[in-house]
């Protein structure tokens, strides 16, 4: 196995790290090492802007369904579109990929009125006015929407779908973490979020706090310490 000519080997995550011990059996378990990867921006919201965001949800990311599977996006929005009490929500995706045009089929086979298809775009700007980023993914390894999207204040919400989740979401605090393909749960917990100012407003406060866990400066620090290792 490559893992025994290896000086070290870097995970993203604690959750990696664990299923990659058993993989090895935990030789040499020395040599594993977690590091995140950082902030995709250097900037962050102001904090007290962050009740000024629109009532909107954003999904940024390719429009493949193997992996982020945006149609489940539409599903959840269909349960969210016959709820009269979130009528001024809106959906924004932003993002292009090889099956855009099922999806814009299913949107109009699902008679959605508040969903947006905004091709490839800038997505800086549409992070500073979502209150809500949405994540659908299958899998993933670290998604950096989540990078982007929480120091701009957005509150994240996805699937358990991968490990890394819970070391960017803190459930309750700073966004949402539902049940792997539980529509109807994910659904129940965006509508929470949309009719609870408060909660919505402080959780987007909490993403901008936590994300400082990512920035450049620490997470090149931990690379810093890791190459030095290897001098040792």
């Amino acid at each position: 196995m490559f893992y025994d000519y290896d000086d070290k080997v870097v995970v993203f995550s604690d959750s990696y790290a664990e299923s990659y011990r058993k993989i090895i059996q935990n030789k040499n378990g020395g040599k594993l090492f977690v590091i995140p990867n950082p902030l995709s921006f250097p900037v962050s919201l102001p904090k007290e802007e962050v009740k000024n965001k629109q009532k909107e949800v954003v999904f940024v990311g390719r429009l493949t369904e193997e992996q982020k599977r945006v149609s489940y996006a539409l599903k959840i929005w269909q349960i969210i579109e016959k709820n009269p009490l979130l009528q001024e929500w809106k959906l924004t995706i932003v993002g292009d990929g090889e099956d855009e045009e099922f999806l814009f089929w299913l949107a109009k086979k699902y008679h959605l009125k508040r969903v947006s298809f905004e091709g490839r775009q800038d997505p800086m700007p549409y992070y500073k006015r979502a209150s809500i980023m949405m994540l659908t993914s299958s899998y993933e390894g670290w998604p950096m929407v989540m990078m982007e999207a929480m120091p701009m204040g957005c509150c994240c919400i996805s699937f358990d779908s991968f490990g890394a989740i819970y070391d960017m979401v803190d459930d309750g605090y700073n966004g949402r973490v539902v049940p792997n393909n539980n529509l109807q749960n994910y659904a129940s917990c965006l509508s929470e979020l949309m009719l609870d100012d408060e909660k919505r407003i402080m959780m987007g406060i909490n993403a901008i706090e936590s994300s400082k866990r990512f920035t450049i400066e620490k997470i090149g620090t931990r690379w810093h310490n890791l190459y030095e290792s290897l001098t040792e």
